[in-house]
């Protein structure tokens, strides 16, 4: 079965204004593909990234402490 080719109703614009409408939506359309697929690239980076910092963390042994806890962990040291 063929489909039906779409119809566009516009009846205050010329043949050029809609030729430039439909130019811009496709335009558009194209951006935003692009940025979708940029979007989820970035994201796929920033995992892996926090995977690479998950696995530095373990391996470095460093773990972040507030500040408070710092001169209880020195006064443990030190006996």
């Amino acid at each position: 079965m063929q489909k039906r080719e779409p119809v566009i109703i516009a009846p205050d614009y010329t043949d050029d204004e809609l030729y430039e409408w439909m130019h811009q939506k496709i335009n558009a359309a194209q951006d935003l593909k692009w940025a979708n697929e940029a979007r989820a690239k970035q994201a796929e980076n920033l995992s892996a990234l926090e995977q690479d910092i998950t696995n530095l963390e373990k391996s470095s042994g460093i773990k972040h402490c507030q500040n408070d806890y710092i001169p209880a962990l020195v006064a443990n040291q030190q006996s």
